[in-house]
C-alpha cells in the first residue's frame, strides 16, 4: 500500500501474532500500515510460506488499547466492517 504510515514494531508484532493463531499455512505478515485518516484501523498482507494459497490481506481495529483482525482475506476483505474513508484510502472499495 502506498498509503498509511508504517505501524511501529509493537503493533506489527501483535497482528503478526493474532494472525498466525488462525492462519494454517503460516503466512508471513508484511506491509503492516497504520491509516493516517484514523490510526484505530491498520491493513497488512499475508505471503503465505507454502504454495497452497495465495497472498492475502486484512484490516485490524484497536479498541481499548488491544488490536483485533476484523476482517482477512483475499476479495472484498473489510466491506461493512471498515469505514469507506479508511478503504480509499489504501485504494480499495466496496460494490
Amino acid at each position: 500500500y502506498k498509503a498509511g504510515t508504517y505501524s511501529p514494531q509493537s503493533v506489527v508484532s501483535e497482528i503478526t501474532q493474532l494472525q498466525q493463531k488462525n492462519d494454517l499455512y503460516l503466512a508471513g505478515i508484511v506491509n503492516v500500515k497504520t491509516s493516517n485518516l484514523d490510526n484505530h484501523w491498520v491493513a497488512f498482507t499475508a505471503i503465505p510460506y507454502l504454495p497452497y494459497t495465495d497472498p492475502a490481506y486484512g484490516w485490524a481495529e484497536s479498541a481499548n488499547g488491544a488490536w483485533k483482525i476484523i476482517d482477512f482475506g483475499t476479495a472484498k476483505v473489510g466491506c461493512g466492517v471498515v469505514p469507506n474513508n479508511v478503504q480509499s484510502e489504501f485504494g480499495f472499495s466496496c460494490p
